[in-house]
């Protein structure tokens, strides 16, 4: 992880847990545990302040060895959202108080904090949960702007990826190390000639049984 969090700046996701508890549709259990997938992980990145900072997407990947399924979430929502919302990444603030992450959790008065900066989850509906085992990733994705004039950089959302990915791969060169000093096992660079490079980090496999 030394490259990622030093040379790129994102650490990888950490924490993976897959529940497979049944939820209601505001997310409670309901008693079933034959449900969908919730998968939670934890975003280590902060900034100087102990903010979360964000990929500009996440990717969440099943794979049962030849198949493999993805499933793309946006990096963030509202600071205002409840804990009963079906998918919540990257909480900026503590929930349901609503405190700063400086400020730290409401342990105090009801109802206590659940939720606090970096704590991600993920529903898989019942629908699209694999019927065998399977293992399941989770990869943050991030466009690079250092190495480039801001004026022409501007972060990537998730079309802008995808289309980069379809339309650049002549350009592309993934580079997994650079040095026999910094431990790439889990971060990979793509370099364009754009005005960004991306950025992946991957957490661990974890094995997900049927």
């Amino acid at each position: 992880m030394g490259d990622a969090t030093v040379a790129f700046g994102m650490m990888t996701p950490q924490d993976t847990i897959v529940d497979k508890r049944g939820r209601t549709a505001t997310g409670a259990l309901n008693g079933n545990n034959l449900g969908g997938y919730r998968v939670t992980w934890y975003n280590p990145t902060k900034d100087a302040s102990g903010n979360p900072v964000p990929p500009d997407f996440w990717v969440v990947e099943l794979s049962n060895g030849t198949t493999k399924t993805h499933f793309m979430l946006p990096a963030n929502y509202p600071a205002a959202q409840s804990t009963s919302n079906l998918i919540l990444t990257d909480a900026r603030t503590y929930l349901p108080s609503g405190n700063i992450p400086t400020a730290g959790p409401n342990l105090t008065v009801a109802p206590f904090d659940q939720v606090g900066p970096g704590y991600c989850w993920f529903d898989i509906p019942v629908e699209l949960r694999p019927t065998a085992g399977v293992t399941l990733m989770v990869f943050g994705v991030k466009s690079i702007l250092k190495n480039h004039a801001v004026a022409n950089a501007r972060p990537l959302n998730r079309p802008d990826w995808m289309d980069a990915i379809k339309t650049a791969t002549a350009t592309i060169k993934v580079l997994s190390t650079n040095s026999t000093t910094l431990d790439l096992s889990y971060a990979h660079k793509i370099p364009f000639n754009y005005d960004w490079d991306i950025v992946v980090v991957n957490g661990p496999s974890t094995y997900v049984a049927p």
